[in-house]
């Protein structure tokens, strides 16, 4: 019974309480001393090896679980990216002569929804919304029509299109009026050969006052690219020269990236599958997930909504938060912001880089444009310096993608750890180096007994 003690057992099998380890017989059944400290030598020196390659394995496995594969893959065809066109010259010379008291108002209302600076009076433009901001900077940019000059794409042959059929004006912060350029279905066919754009910046309508905001600081384009452009997108210009021929040669990229959270290390993604955003008509990105963020607090705390291009947001949000007027922005969008703050903070903080993305990389070059090739100019104040003569394609049709996966599943360290003792118990490491030591030893005696049987 198991409450009554028994007698211990007679049949116990005594081969159940000994570990047998090769390494011990051959050292207690060493012959002479230097066979014993030749054992004993291999014995300590596997050891310690075996030791550090099973803290080694357990290392990697903790320190160092993701493992990234990187490899070209070719395609036929290549779809190019949606492009944002931005101009550095917010308002024109034409508009500022007629209208500079719009302009001023349309800046005011900027500064109020999308500046740093909380302090606004509304009193001057409270008869202003927020879309009659984005009409006036509409109004006062380059019209479209002597923008655009020519728009081309390469498929299976040369197609001429109608500008205004693959371009769409979207009101940007920064810039005032942008222009997103989307191919859609038509894709690139033939190496380094895709979009052609000519265009007109027209330099004649750039204001000049000197030391004045109103005046840009340089003279030329903003590219931008993007698989969806998004508000978030506004900063990832190249600049473009005009005068210039201009080739950008664009690189995909595809990455996929897994999510690692442990005490020895950390990285940390979002899966795009798991992610809608309620108010951004966007792909997600850590950057648009704290603009829904922001939009989110605002929207909770005031009704409405940041007045940016209703493109950039999903149908039905601006039916249930309008643009926020300019005294609901200063009575409540900038406060809401100031007010909750922190939880502002929890909800960016939960804005991790994409588990899956594509990013465009690209070169660019340029040449002066050649004055012979360009005999007729579209208007009389039109010069050579105004255009710029751009060629958008990737010069292969493939992609990069970087692919990541755990470097070492727990069955894979479980594999090595046992490994690693099954040939310090069976001596297998040992025998390595002692079969060459006998095979050696061996050759040398057998050498030695025929030198000395050859002398007899």
């Amino acid at each position: 019974m198991c409450g009554e003690r028994e007698d211990k057992p007679q049949n116990f099998d005594k081969s159940l309480s000994f570990l047998d380890i090769e390494a011990v017989g051959k050292i207690l059944n060493a012959r002479n001393l230097c066979s014993l400290i030749f054992y004993i030598i291999l014995f300590v020196l596997f050891t310690t090896f075996m030791i550090y390659e099973i803290y080694m394995t357990i290392n990697n496995y903790l320190t160092s679980p993701i493992s990234t594969s990187y490899k070209i893959v070719s395609k036929d065809t290549a779809r190019l990216p949606q492009i944002l066109l931005c101009h550095s010259n917010v308002v024109t010379r034409s508009f500022l002569n007629t209208n500079s008291s719009d302009f001023r108002k349309a800046e005011n209302l900027r500064n109020l929804y999308f500046g740093e600076n909380e302090r606004f009076s509304v009193t001057v433009d409270d008869h202003l919304t927020a879309k009659d901001m984005q009409n006036l900077y509409q109004e006062m940019a380059l019209s479209t029509s002597v923008f655009y000059l020519v728009c081309q794409m390469r498929t299976d042959a040369f197609h001429m299109i109608p500008c205004k059929n693959i371009t769409k004006e979207v009101f940007d912060p920064n810039y005032g009026r942008c222009h997103i350029v989307d191919v859609g279905e038509m894709e690139q066919q033939t190496p380094a050969q895709g979009l052609l754009l000519i265009l007109n910046i027209k330099g004649s309508e750039y204001p000049n006052e000197t030391g004045s905001a109103i005046t840009p600081t340089y003279h030329g384009l903003n590219v931008g690219f993007g698989q969806i452009i998004d508000p978030t997108n506004m900063n990832e210009f190249v600049l473009v020269r005009p005068g210039q021929y201009v080739r950008i040669n664009l690189y995909e990229s595809r990455l996929n990236f897994i999510s690692v959270d442990s005490s020895y290390f950390q990285q940390l993604c979002s899966s795009t599958d798991d992610i809608n955003f309620d108010f951004l008509a966007a792909n997600y990105s850590s950057k648009a997930c704290r603009l829904e963020c922001r939009l989110k607090t605002i929207a909770d705390a005031c009704n409405c909504t940041l007045p940016y291009d209703s493109v950039y947001f999903k149908d039905g949000v601006l039916d249930k938060h309008p643009f926020c007027s300019p005294k609901r922005m200063t009575e409540c969008g900038r406060k809401s912001i100031a007010r909750n703050k922190d939880e502002l903070s929890r909800c960016s903080a939960k804005c991790q880089m994409a588990c899956t993305a594509k990013r465009y990389s690209y070169s660019v070059s340029g040449m002066p444009l050649h004055a012979a090739g360009f005999p007729f100019m579209p208007d009389n104040e039109t010069t050579l310096n105004d255009l710029i003569y751009m060629q958008i394609a990737y010069p292969q049709l493939e992609y990069t993608l970087f692919d990541q996966s755990p470097s070492m599943q727990l069955d894979d360290v479980v594999s090595n750890v046992g490994g690693q003792v099954g040939l310090w118990l069976g001596l297998s490491m040992m025998a390595i180096i002692q079969v060459p030591l006998v095979l050696c030893s061996t050759a040398l005696w057998w050498c030695y007994s025929k030198r000395q049987g050859s002398k007899n």
